[in-house]
């Protein structure tokens, strides 16, 4: 398992205290962790987008997030292994893109560490 599934794992559950979409910086936070992402992002929910970084009314949406959990996590694709997708308890999923090199999204966890995407840091998720 590499370090941050792990990490993520370790964790959780994780409850959403606040959610909130102020473009262009989405976060999501609870007590002692939060995820900060100026990147591309979408949620999902049946297969569906229901909400995305580039969608008109995607605030309340995201809102609507908080007093959920993230519950799971995984890898968000086999080809470039460093972006995970967040699943939360009501069956949604939170896919985050590193594709803003200057502050593609951030993640503190309650146990302290803090991660950064890093395409060529091949073990950081995958």
């Amino acid at each position: 398992m590499k370090r941050i599934i792990h990490a993520l794992e370790s964790n959780l559950p994780l409850r959403i205290d606040h959610a909130i979409w102020a473009p262009p910086v989405l976060t999501l936070y609870g007590q002692n962790w939060n995820l900060n992402t100026m990147a591309s992002w979408r949620l999902i929910k049946n297969g569906v987008i229901v909400a995305a970084s580039g969608l008109e009314g995607s605030e309340p949406l995201v809102e609507n997030l908080t007093d959920r959990s993230i519950v799971s996590v995984s890898i968000q694709s086999q080809v470039c292994r460093v972006d995970p997708v967040l699943f939360f308890d009501d069956g949604q999923a939170l896919e985050l893109f590193s594709d803003d090199t200057l502050e593609p999204w951030v993640l503190r966890l309650p146990s302290g560490e803090v991660f950064v995407p890093n395409p060529s840091e091949r073990d950081l998720i995958g």
